[in-house]
């Protein structure tokens, strides 16, 4: 096959890219067995580069296949709802010898970005998750979080440093690295200021990472600090709660959720009046449940995304933390006591 075909300002617009590509340029050249191309289009205020070399001696036998593609993006604006919106910079390679699935390496990095949490976790095993792609192999490429990075969520606003190297397969990847935050905050039950925490893959562990983390937040009335600090994989967190004074668990729960105003937290001061409904948040945290609460709460909407909540249970998106038990649905004052919510009779209770 020999000849050529050109491209001049082009435009792309995608249902997974929000922002347009412009000024797409470029030009296929073929000659017997092989075939050369050139291209460039504008992202945003950047620039992105392509050219790729291919050779396939039979038509009949597209498995023969072999090329050569290698791109380069210079402060490209993407705007992909669904993986980030944000500038990258970088190297890209896919190469595919014959008989063999294309793989894709390189180094890329991106600036000025927001990431939804969902990112790292919107995956399903198998094939079914990209049915219209072709399988590809990824080989070591590392995408690295430069300047000015949010991981965001619902109940999550966090700065993020650090870097990670996509390895596995489209139908199977993994990711191996770190992220290290740089400040930023959370919701639960009340804003948290995050102190200091570490995202960490392994290969292992496919794309969901291990999280350490410790935020802090302040109980004006009664004076208390409140420490927390979430470790393990991110959908299946452990929580741990400290304070200053300190207090128990059970105690600085009905901290956070606002039950000392009404007396219904054992051993601290009643800072208000009237009765407590169980209605409010308090009736949504059992003591049993706290860590599967804490994971929904960060999660959600985004663990219907992953095929169900958070814990492995349906939910709908925003649903509420699983209540407790029957018993505490009726007019009762939940006192935080020992290792469980006790039932306390209102005063309003004949």
């Amino acid at each position: 096959m020999n000849g050529a075909l050109t491209l001049a300002n082009g435009t792309f617009n995608g249902p997974m890219e929000r922002s347009p590509i412009t000024g797409i340029t470029g030009s296929l050249a073929f000659s017997e067995t092989h075939a050369r191309l050139q291209s460039h289009a504008f992202a945003g205020s950047g620039l992105v580069t392509a050219t790729a070399v291919a050779s396939l001696a039979d038509l009949r036998r597209p498995a023969d296949v072999a090329f050569a593609l290698n791109g380069r993006a210079t402060n490209a604006r993407l705007d992909l709802p669904a993986y980030f919106s944000g500038n990258l910079n970088g190297t890209v390679a896919l190469v595919r010898r014959p008989d063999e699935i294309p793989a894709v390496s390189g180094d890329l990095s991106v600036d000025n970005a927001r990431i939804p949490l969902n990112a790292f976790l919107n995956q399903k095993s198998g094939g079914a998750t990209n049915p219209g792609l072709p399988n590809i192999a990824f080989n070591g490429l590392q995408v690295a979080a430069g300047q000015n990075v949010r991981v965001q969520s619902a109940n999550v606003d966090i700065g993020a440093t650090g870097a990670v190297r996509l390895g596995g397969t489209l139908e199977a990847p993994s990711l191996a690295g770190q992220f290290r935050s740089t400040g930023g905050s959370l919701s639960f039950y009340r804003s948290f200021n995050i102190e200091r925490g570490d995202l960490t893959f392994a290969p292992s562990g496919g794309l969901m990472p291990d999280v350490d983390a410790v935020a802090t937040t302040f109980v004006p009335d009664p004076a208390t600090a409140i420490r927390l600090h979430a470790t393990g994989v991110v959908t299946n967190m452990n929580l741990a709660l400290e304070s200053d004074p300190p207090y128990s668990k059970q105690q600085i729960l009905g901290l956070l959720v606002g039950a000392q105003q009404f007396g219904a937290v054992q051993g601290v001061r009643s800072t208000g009046g009237g009765s407590f409904s169980a209605g409010s948040a308090a009736r949504t945290v059992a003591l049993g449940q706290l860590n599967t609460v804490f994971t929904r709460n960060l999660l959600e909407p985004l663990s219907t995304s992953t095929g169900g909540a958070a814990d492995g249970s349906s939910a709908p998106p925003g649903a509420a933390p699983a209540p407790l038990p029957p018993a505490y649905r009726a007019p009762y004052t939940p006192a935080i006591d020992g290792e469980r919510l006790q039932e306390v009779p209102s005063a309003a209770d004949p």
